[in-house]
């Protein structure tokens, strides 16, 4: 998708909680996989200087063209490639999971804060025992995630909010993940722009997960930010490759019994809406670019998948 202008090397910059690591069992070990499918929908790296191909699929329905291009939402270094710039230049309108209109207006910003927080006030205090507490504390701490920021957040959030940090450490950008580099490209065309969600629905998402499985998520994270570089080098690799199979092949490694209840609300029903979405969209006999996470378009029940 990218040609990398600069030597880089890749990291995790949001979330990571799915897919159970068969070598860890229980919460913790299925805490372990969460992480990499986040990664999967949410990791940026540098591509090689060789420039690699694109996570890409062309869907024909009902006299309308879908091209379906897997993104990562983070980057640093990137530029579009040739093949995805001529697509946007030609189709009539371009598709996000939340329409950048909504994601480049800071009000919504604000709007979503209090998303973020433990409700009526609360604090982690009020949810865990002491010994827990402690466990986070000492785990952000070592993050370098000071408490003030993190006390009031729902602990997934706190999680979300160490690995960012993270990644602005290392440079990664939101400005310069593939949504934001095909937005600004499709602007000089003036091409209108949608969404499949708000980002109340997507933030809405994480209050499916108990607080008992958000602190055991939240550890995790946090215990593997120093890691994290070894163990998405593979997943680099596949996203390089532009090769769903490999993609899919190095994901389904790390499958196991504890993830259904998380593939089924932040992927498969998500694709699923999608699907019937674009059904609703081939009617207009238009040409489409449709800009999703690249783990939506590998898997059971992917959203190619459900559009054959």
């Amino acid at each position: 998708m990218f040609k990398n202008e600069t030597n880089c090397f890749m990291n995790s910059t949001f979330f990571a909680f799915f897919f159970p690591s068969p070598s860890r069992r229980g919460a913790r070990g299925e805490v372990r996989g969460f992480f990499l499918f986040f990664a999967v929908l949410l990791t940026t790296g540098c591509r090689p200087q060789v420039p690699s191909n694109d996570i890409l699929h062309k869907v024909e329905k009902n006299g309308s063209t879908f091209y379906i291009l897997g993104s990562m939402h983070l980057g640093k270094g990137f530029v579009l490639s040739e093949e995805v710039k001529g697509i946007i230049e030609q189709v009539d309108e371009v598709y996000y999971e939340i329409d950048m209109k909504e994601m480049m207006d800071p009000a919504n910003t604000q709007r979503l804060m209090p998303l973020m927080m433990l409700p009526d006030g609360k604090t982690l205090e009020d949810l865990y025992p002491i010994e827990k507490i402690a466990v986070l504390r000492q785990k952000f701490n070592k993050a370098g995630v000071p408490w003030m920021i993190v006390e009031k957040q729902k602990p997934l959030f706190g999680a979300m909010t160490a690995i960012a940090m993270a990644g602005m450490k290392q440079g990664m950008q939101a400005d310069k993940g593939t949504e934001n580099l095909v937005y600004d490209y499709a602007k000089k065309y003036d091409k209108p722009s949608a969404g499949f969600e708000t980002m109340e629905f997507q933030m809405s998402l994480f209050d499916s997960v108990s607080y008992d499985m958000q602190y055991e998520i939240a550890v995790s994270t946090l215990d593997q930010l120093d890691s994290l570089k070894g163990d998405l080098s593979e997943l680099l690799a596949a996203f390089q490759s532009g090769d769903p199979n490999e993609l899919e092949k190095f994901l389904k490694e790390d499958f196991g019994d504890g993830d259904a209840l998380f593939a089924r609300v932040f992927l498969i029903n998500r694709n699923r809406d999608w699907a019937k979405k674009i059904e609703e969209l081939s009617k207009n006999k238009k040409k489409y670019l449709v800009v999703v996470g690249a783990g939506h378009l590998v898997g059971t029940s992917n959203l190619i998948e459900l559009l054959d």
